[in-house]
């Protein structure tokens, strides 16, 4: 048994162990089974579990191509939100490092408009988070104003490096948007699938607009 699960709390054993029950059931919903897992434990803020949790999917023949495809893309998501409160600094780089990797390579395998505008917005995420790190820093009395300035110089660099990629991202998903566009996402008024589509894309374009 993973040493993860020998020190979470009894509710997250059962938890992870249910789900996996239920997937080796072969259970079938609309929704990707483990891709709802996944967001569970990410919503409750289960990071490590939900870190495991992928690295299981990646070899478990009961979860989709389709999920396990997306696999480097969704571990980015829960670094990028594991790193939230995290005090150790060393730890809160490995992870943001790891994520940027993760994101380059899915989109390099997976060189869709689509998953441009997810990994744009993503890697915005993580030039933001380590500007406000950078930001927290700077405000210790114990510094110099040479090293408050330096952190400053790098703060602002980060920031100027997530405004250009989340602006990337925004552009990508008005094209996506727009009907008029030549990568318009396709509607057939017959097929509700478009139109779930359709507003997954205003939702994620909702989300970009606030970052």
């Amino acid at each position: 048994m993973p040493s993860i699960f020998r020190h979470a709390q009894p509710t997250i054993k059962l938890a992870v162990f249910a789900a996996l029950a239920l997937l080796s059931l072969g259970v079938t919903r609309a929704e990707e089974p483990a891709e709802a897992f996944l967001e569970a434990l990410r919503n409750e803020g289960y990071y490590d579990v939900a870190l495991e949790y992928l690295e299981m999917a990646r070899t478990d023949p009961n979860v989709s191509d389709n999920f396990k495809k997306s696999i480097d893309n969704e571990r980015a998501r829960v670094l990028i939100a594991s790193v939230s409160g995290l005090r150790d600094a060393e730890l809160f780089n490995e992870r943001l490092d790891e994520a940027q990797q993760l994101l380059a390579r899915f989109a390099q395998s997976n060189p869709s408009v689509k998953t441009q505008a997810a990994t744009l917005q993503y890697s915005g995420q993580v030039y933001s988070t380590r500007a406000e790190q950078l930001l927290k820093k700077s405000k210790s009395d114990r510094l110099t104003a040479s090293e408050r300035n330096q952190l400053l110089v790098q703060a602002r660099g980060f920031l100027e490096q997530a405004q250009s990629t989340i602006t990337q991202s925004k552009a990508l998903l008005e094209r996506l948007l727009d009907p008029e566009s030549d990568i318009a996402l396709p509607i057939d008024p017959e097929d509700p699938s478009t139109l779930t589509e359709l507003k997954l894309y205003r939702r994620k374009y909702t989300v970009v607009t606030r970052l």
